[in-house]
C-alpha cells in the first residue's frame, strides 16, 4: 500500500498543472516565473522550459515583446491542454517582430548614391542570401511600396524606386531606398516586418510545431517574414480572442503539414497594409498576402466567427501537395477596400490531392475586387452567405479580376470541380455577374441577385459558360438595369432574356428553370443594408427545400432558425430582426486629395485627433464627440447636416470617413445615423475641412426603422447644382480638394493660407494633398480647382 501511495504521488508530482507569468516590465529570468510577483521576463526564457500538460503561460496585458519568436514546442491532452493567453487587465499582450532595421542604416558614411534618381542602397546583412527577403517597410511610421528591380514596370505609371515605390531588397542583403538626401539624415526611423540577424532569420512571430492540444488566447500577435503563426503538422490547436497578422509580410496564419483538427474563433486578422497596389502574375508574389492559409495536409478546421481585413486573400484553402479538406468556415466577416485586387476565400487544390466537403456558411463578404468566392474544388456548399459591394479591378493580373460574386473555375493541373452546392446566398451590388460557372455540375438555387452586371451591358446577371449537368433552379434576380426582356443571362456562349434561360435543354443534361427576373421596387422585395425581408416580399417561404442540405436546428447569420422546407431566397431566415429605433444611412463619399484607384490613403492616420475638429469657426459645432481610439481604415471627420429644405440645417452631427468611402458613426464604428430625429424628407449636406461641401441633388425619405443607400460617388447628379464634384480618373466623384479657409470657394486667399504654412507638418488645413507634410505640393489642388465654388446653397 505505501508503494502504491509512493508512486501515485511521484505521478502527481510529474504532471502538475503550473501557472507561469511573464512580465516585460516586471520580470527577471531568473525569477521562477510561478507568480505574479516573480514573473519571467523573455520569450527565450519561455523557449528553454519544458511544459506539461495542463500548464498555462501567461504573457501581461498593455505589454509588448519585440523581436523573439515563441515556441510551442511540448503537447497538452484533449482534458489538460497547454494555454498560452494573457493576465491583468488592458489591452493584449503584444508579440512582434516588426521592428528597427539593423542601426548600420543610421550610419551616413554607409550609404552610396546610385545612378538613379534619388536612390540610396546600403549592405545591410553581409554574407547572406535572404530566403525571405523584406517586402514590407515602414519609413517614419509610413509604410510605402517596394518595386522589383531598379527599372521594373510597377503598372501605375511608374518605374523602379520612386516617390511612392520606395525601397527595394535582394537577396544578398542590399536595400535600395529612395530619399532626396542621405537616408541616415533624411528618415528617423526605418522598420521592416521580422528579424534577419547573425545568419538567423526569424519568419513566425509564434511557431506550433509537431505538438497537439494547444489553446492560443487572448494574444496580440504581429509581424514576421512569412506570417505571425506558423501551425505544422500539430493536432487539436485552438486559438480565440487574439488579434493575428498586424503588419505580417505573407500570411497572418498559415496551417499545414499533417495539422488536423482546429477551431479559430473570435479573433481579428488584420494586414494593415492600406495601400494601392497594382497586381499582375509578375508581382503577384511580391506583396500578394493570406489572412489564413489551409493548406497541404490540413483538416477539419472550424473557423467561425472572426474578422478578416485586407488581405489578398482573406482565407486561402489550397491543396498543392496534400489534401486540405472537411473545413467549415462560417458568420465570418471579410473585407479589403484597401486591396486593389482580393478575394474573401479562394479554396482549390491540384490532383490528385484536390480539397473536398468544404462548407463556407453565413459569412459577410463586402468591399472586393474581383470576387468574393472562387472555387476550384469538388463537394464546396457555399450557402447564406452575404456578398456586397465587389468592384472590377484595375490590376493587371486580370484573368480573373471582374468583379463578380461567386466563380467557379473549369479546373487547373487536372482538378475538374463537380458537385458544387451554392445555395440561398444574397448578392448585392457587383460590377459584374453574380455567378460565374466554367465547371460542369454544380448546384444553384435560392439565391439572390441584387443589382449585379453593373459595370457595362456586356456582363450578365448569372453566366454559365460550361452547360453540362447544371441545375439552376428557383433564383430570383432584381436591379434597376434589369427587365424580364433584357439578355442578361448567359448559357454557353449565347447571351438570353429569362424565359429563354428557363428552358429546357436535352442536350445537355441541365435542369435551368423557375429563375426569376423581378420588376419591381428592390426596397419592396429586399432591404439591402440589413438583407432583411419585408413582411409582403414574394422572397419569403419561395425557395425549393433544402432539408438534405443543412441540419434541422440550422440558423442564418442573425440567429434566425431556418424553415427548411419552404425557406426564404437569399440568406436571411424569415424571422424578424429587432431594429434601432432610428434613421440609419449607409453613406458613400469620396474626398478628392488622398483618392487613388477606388480607395483614400491612410497618410494622415497617426495625425487624426481624437476629438472632431468642427468646434471651431467657420462651423462652430460645439457638441463634444469624441473616439477611443484611430483606427487604421479612417480617413477624416466630417460634419454632416440633414436639411429640410435648400437652406435650413434641422440636424447636425460629426462622422469618420473610412478609406473605402463609407461614412460611419464614431461612437460605434457602424453605418452612419441620426437619432430622435422627426420622420420626412431631408438634403444631405457633407462638410469637410479642406474640401468643397457637397449636399444631394434632391431630397431623401428617412423615416424611423426604414434604412436607405446614399452613394455620392457613383454620379455627378447624386450631388446638387452645375458640377459639384470632381470627376475622378476611374470615373468615380469626389468632393474638390483646396478650400482651406473652408468659405465654400477656392481661390488666392487659400494659395495664401498654404504658403504661410510652408514648412509644415501633422493634421493641418494646409495639407491639401493629405500626406502629413505643407509644402509646395499643396498648391497642385487648388491651382486645379481655382476659383471653383461650393454648389450648397447658403
Amino acid at each position: 500500500m505505501k508503494k502504491f501511495l509512493f508512486i501515485l504521488f511521484i505521478s502527481i508530482n510529474l504532471f502538475s498543472q503550473n501557472i507561469y507569468y511573464v512580465s516585460k516590465t516586471q520580470g527577471s529570468d531568473n525569477n521562477s516565473g510561478l507568480s505574479k510577483n516573480k514573473p519571467w521576463k523573455s520569450i527565450s526564457k519561455v523557449n528553454t522550459i519544458k511544459f506539461n500538460q495542463g500548464d498555462k503561460i501567461l504573457f501581461k496585458c498593455n505589454e509588448k515583446w519585440i523581436g523573439e519568436q515563441l515556441n510551442i514546442k511540448y503537447s497538452g491532452t484533449k482534458n489538460n491542454p497547454i494555454l498560452v493567453s494573457s493576465y491583468g487587465t488592458g489591452n493584449k499582450p503584444i508579440l512582434t517582430l516588426k521592428t528597427n532595421l539593423p542601426n548600420i542604416w543610421k550610419d551616413r558614411t554607409k550609404w552610396s548614391k546610385t545612378n538613379h534618381n534619388n536612390v540610396w542602397k546600403i549592405q545591410l546583412w553581409k554574407n547572406v542570401n535572404l530566403s525571405a527577403v523584406p517586402r514590407r517597410l515602414w519609413l517614419d511610421n509610413i509604410e510605402y511600396l517596394t518595386t522589383k528591380s531598379l527599372t521594373f514596370d510597377n503598372y501605375d505609371g511608374t518605374y523602379g524606386i520612386n516617390e511612392t515605390h520606395r525601397f527595394m531588397f535582394k537577396k544578398n542583403g542590399l536595400l535600395y531606398l529612395w530619399a532626396p538626401t542621405n537616408p541616415a539624415e533624411y528618415y528617423d526611423e526605418l522598420e521592416y516586418s521580422g528579424i534577419i540577424a547573425n545568419q538567423r532569420i526569424l519568419k513566425f512571430t509564434l511557431l506550433v510545431k509537431n505538438v497537439s492540444n494547444i489553446i492560443i488566447d487572448n494574444l496580440d500577435l504581429r509581424g514576421g517574414l512569412h506570417c505571425a503563426i506558423r501551425v505544422i503538422n500539430s493536432n487539436n490547436i485552438t486559438l480565440t480572442n487574439c488579434n493575428i497578422g498586424l503588419f505580417s509580410q505573407a500570411y497572418g496564419m498559415h496551417v499545414d503539414g499533417g495539422s488536423n483538427i482546429g477551431e479559430i474563433y473570435n479573433c481579428s486578422f488584420d494586414s494593415a497594409f492600406r495601400l494601392q497596389n497594382p497586381l499582375d502574375s509578375k508581382t503577384i508574389g511580391q506583396i500578394a498576402s493570406i489572412g489564413l492559409g489551409l493548406n497541404n495536409g490540413c483538416s477539419n478546421y472550424k473557423i467561425f466567427k472572426n474578422k478578416f481585413v485586407d488581405w489578398t486573400w482573406g482565407i486561402q484553402s489550397y491543396a498543392f501537395t496534400n489534401y486540405s479538406n472537411k473545413h467549415h468556415i462560417f458568420a465570418n466577416e471579410f473585407t479589403a477596400p484597401s486591396m486593389s485586387y482580393a478575394k474573401a476565400i479562394e479554396v482549390g487544390g491540384n490532383a490528385p490531392y484536390n480539397i473536398v466537403d468544404v462548407h463556407i456558411y453565413n459569412n459577410y463578404m463586402h468591399d472586393f475586387r474581383t470576387f468574393a468566392l472562387q472555387i476550384c474544388a469538388s463537394n464546396i456548399y457555399a450557402h447564406h452567405n452575404i456578398i456586397k459591394n465587389i468592384t472590377k479591378s484595375s490590376n493587371m493580373h486580370n484573368n480573373f479580376s471582374n468583379g463578380g460574386g461567386i466563380f467557379v473555375l473549369k479546373g487547373i493541373i487536372n482538378v475538374a470541380p463537380k458537385n458544387n452546392f451554392f445555395f440561398n446566398n444574397t448578392i448585392v451590388n457587383c460590377n459584374a455577374e453574380g455567378f460565374r460557372i466554367f465547371s460542369p455540375k454544380n448546384y444553384i438555387f435560392n439565391n439572390f441577385l441584387i443589382n449585379c452586371a453593373t459595370a457595362s451591358k456586356s456582363y450578365p446577371y448569372l453566366a454559365i459558360t460550361n452547360t453540362k449537368h447544371q441545375n439552376v433552379e428557383n433564383n430570383f434576380c432584381i436591379g434597376s438595369n434589369l427587365n424580364s426582356n433584357k439578355k442578361r443571362f448567359k448559357l454557353g456562349t449565347n447571351f438570353l432574356d429569362i424565359s429563354n434561360f428557363n428552358k429546357p435543354d436535352n442536350n445537355t443534361s441541365s435542369n435551368i428553370k423557375s429563375n426569376i427576373v423581378l420588376e419591381k421596387n428592390i426596397l419592396d422585395i429586399i432591404d439591402t443594408v440589413l438583407f432583411t425581408l419585408p413582411s409582403n416580399s414574394p422572397a419569403i417561404n419561395a425557395g425549393v427545400d433544402i432539408s438534405k442540405l443543412v441540419p434541422k436546428d440550422f440558423r442564418d447569420r442573425n440567429g434566425v432558425l431556418v424553415n427548411r422546407k419552404n425557406p426564404n431566397i437569399g440568406a436571411l431566415g424569415s424571422g424578424k430582426i429587432q431594429k434601432k429605433n432610428n434613421q440609419i444611412n449607409e453613406l458613400k463619399l469620396y474626398l478628392e486629395a488622398p483618392y487613388a484607384s477606388g480607395r483614400m490613403n491612410t497618410n494622415l492616420l497617426h495625425f487624426l485627433p481624437t476629438n472632431q475638429p468642427y468646434n471651431i469657426s467657420p462651423w462652430k459645432f460645439s457638441k463634444n464627440t469624441s473616439v477611443s481610439k484611430i483606427k487604421d481604415n479612417y480617413i477624416d471627420w466630417l460634419l454632416i447636416e440633414l436639411r429640410n429644405n435648400l437652406t435650413n440645417t434641422k440636424y447636425k452631427k460629426v462622422a469618420i470617413l473610412t478609406n473605402s468611402g463609407k461614412i460611419i458613426n464614431p461612437a460605434d464604428g457602424k453605418n452612419f445615423y441620426f437619432s430622435n430625429i422627426r420622420n420626412g424628407n431631408y438634403y444631405i449636406v457633407i462638410n469637410h475641412r479642406n474640401h468643397l461641401s457637397v449636399m444631394s441633388s434632391k431630397p431623401v425619405s428617412i423615416k424611423n426603422n426604414v434604412a436607405i443607400d446614399y452613394n455620392f460617388t457613383d454620379s455627378q447628379t447624386k450631388a446638387y447644382g452645375n458640377n459639384p464634384m470632381t470627376k475622378l480618373d476611374d470615373g468615380k466623384f469626389a468632393m474638390p480638394a483646396g478650400d482651406i479657409d473652408a468659405n465654400g470657394k477656392i481661390n488666392d486667399d487659400d494659395y495664401k493660407l498654404v504658403a504661410d504654412h510652408i514648412p509644415g507638418k501633422g493634421y493641418d488645413l494646409s495639407d491639401t494633398d493629405f500626406n502629413v507634410v505643407t509644402n509646395v505640393l499643396d498648391f497642385k489642388f487648388i491651382n486645379k480647382n481655382r476659383n471653383r465654388k461650393t454648389q450648397v446653397p447658403k
